[in-house]
């Protein structure tokens, strides 16, 4: 991080007192570094979806609540729903 950056987010929140700025937090599991949560793939994942959203698009994640996937896996998901979606509104508009 540049010391430019640095010294703009200290002044934009005038808590001298705080050791740490909102750069320097990870705050979800995704900045923590969390794995793809597909089975069989060991890549980092970039983003988290739910589980709903998983089983829609035939991903094998297990039972949890959250889905973390990789960059491969997020594309593959987008694809298939945009898909979906694309025929689902077929359906509906005349």
């Amino acid at each position: 991080m540049s010391e430019y950056v640095f010294k703009q987010v200290r002044q934009y929140t005038h808590n001298h007192h705080l050791t740490a700025t909102r750069f320097d937090v990870a705050m979800g599991r995704i900045d923590k570094g969390v794995g793809c949560s597909v089975v069989g793939c060991s890549e980092k994942a970039v983003r988290s979806i739910s589980a709903e959203e998983a089983s829609q698009a035939k991903l094998n994640t297990g039972e949890a609540r959250r889905a973390y996937l990789c960059k491969k896996h997020y594309r593959e998901m987008k694809k298939h729903l945009r898909h979906d979606k694309r025929l689902q509104k077929w359906r509906w508009n005349p």
